[in-house]
């Protein structure tokens, strides 16, 4: 198997249980010959690569230069450079430099959604690699709030496209109709959607928690008590979030843009489609749990025989 090595710009330790970092740490767990290490910039590149010796450098997300990359493929030949994407075309089209880069990259571009991968494949006119996420199963935790409410998620970074603000709607409007008292867990964030989520709150008779970014098992033993985690974006390539909730036996509603789940969802806007997925979920808890974890132990079989074959 070859050696891989993952690199991630410094900022990225900030968040390692999230995103780019969580997502390449799980990754390189299963590979087991590879490493996870972070730049200070670009030009660090170099001496990381110089120190690890690898076969394959997978740069996580798009922030590396067309030309930084041309440099470092004749400094060391016999590696090969990989810009690997997280996103949808729906989120790298918010980055103006993105497309420029990708159109003039000649190391190999991969992406961590098949869809994409085909889409991207069409606009560049060349190959683009697909290498999914691996989500290892984890430590199983148990810790339940000593609490009657309901206790439902919406966990990760505050963005438009993540689609909070209608979550935290149609879990207030759930609790209503069924007469109970929701505690809504969120990540803390200083941005213009969790303003407008706690003046939402502060209004009505439920609660509010906003939660600071935790360690992994920290944060596995909040989710275990979760009775049900959201995830109703508007886009996503995998979604760790949704993982670690199902792996500590916490049913997810989502949108059908995390495609490994099923979802009844069609217009993720849509408060009464959300509230009515909430509904099918808790009434049927046991068995779309089962069905959730059984679509995620597919997934990862899929994802871990397309890395070997890579790797090989």
């Amino acid at each position: 198997m070859k050696k891989v090595l993952f690199i991630l710009k410094q900022q990225n330790v900030l968040y390692p249980n999230f995103g780019l970092s969580g997502a390449a740490n799980l990754t390189s767990q299963y590979l087991r010959n590879s490493v996870v290490d972070y730049a200070i910039d670009s030009n660090d590149i170099d001496r990381l690569v110089v120190e690890h010796s690898p076969d394959i450098v997978i740069l996580e997300a798009i922030w590396v230069t067309p030309e930084k990359i041309d440099e470092l493929m004749l400094i060391h030949p016999n590696v090969q450079f990989v810009v690997r994407a997280h996103s949808k075309i729906e989120f790298l089209a918010e980055e103006g430099q993105v497309f420029d880069w990708l159109f003039r990259y000649n190391c190999d571009i991969a992406v961590n959604h098949d869809i994409t991968a085909q889409t991207l494949n069409t606009i560049l006119n060349k190959e683009v690699i697909y290498l999914p996420n691996i989500y290892p199963k984890p430590e199983k935790y148990c810790n339940n709030f000593d609490s009657d409410s309901l206790n439902i998620s919406c966990f990760g970074a505050s963005r438009v496209l993540k689609n909070q603000f209608n979550q935290s709607v149609a879990a207030i409007q759930y609790a209503n109709l069924t007469n109970k008292t929701l505690i809504f867990h969120i990540n803390k964030s200083d941005s213009q959607i969790a303003k407008n989520i706690r003046n939402l709150f502060a209004n009505s008779e439920h609660i509010l928690v906003e939660h600071d970014w935790l360690s992994k098992p920290d944060f596995f033993n909040l989710v275990s008590a979760i009775d049900l985690g959201m995830q109703v974006s508007l886009t996503e390539t995998f979604n760790l979030v949704t993982a670690d909730h199902i792996w500590q036996s916490v049913p997810m509603v989502v949108s059908n843009q995390i495609d490994w789940l099923n979802s009844n969802i069609e217009n993720s806007y849509n408060i009464d489609q959300i509230i009515q997925e909430i509904d099918r979920v808790l009434s049927n808890k046991t068995n779309i749990l089962e069905a959730q974890i059984y679509n995620l132990i597919i997934y990862n079989f899929s994802a871990k025989n397309i890395w070997d074959h890579f790797t090989s």
